[in-house]
């Protein structure tokens, strides 16, 4: 169980790759972004009540610089743009499950980022709209 942390800056950037797409969610642990990518836009759950998880995938954390960055990506890999951009309140916090409020522009109440088996998948559940 984590203890109630003040609010950190979060970030949603939709990153557009020459052959593909995918949506990234940047939260600051300080000293970088543990980031998840999400393989369908995520404003799916901030639009409607009963909407269907997300599939995403944890990957390697960014750097901060993320938080205010849009533009081209290095190594020709695409180009981001931020989406949406807020703060959140880690509520709680397992190795494989992240309880989060959000409260940006667009992802907006209680979320939950959870691996869905011993894989590398995981899913973003809206738990609760703001």
């Amino acid at each position: 169980m984590v203890r109630m942390a003040p609010p950190r800056p979060f970030v949603l950037l939709h990153h557009v790759l020459p052959d593909s797409e995918h949506w990234d969610l940047c939260l600051d642990q300080g000293r970088v972004l543990a980031t998840w990518q999400l393989l369908q836009s995520p404003t799916t759950l901030a639009s409607s009540p009963n909407a269907r998880p997300v599939p995403a995938r944890r990957i390697p954390d960014h750097r901060r610089l993320y938080l205010d960055y849009e533009g081209p990506v290095s190594g020709n890999r695409g180009h981001v743009v931020r989406i949406d951009r807020g703060t959140y309140t880690l509520l709680d916090q397992q190795p494989r499950r992240w309880t989060v409020h959000l409260n940006g522009s667009v992802l907006i109440g209680s979320y939950e980022i959870a691996a869905a088996d011993d894989s590398d998948a995981w899913m973003v559940y809206r738990t609760q709209p703001a």
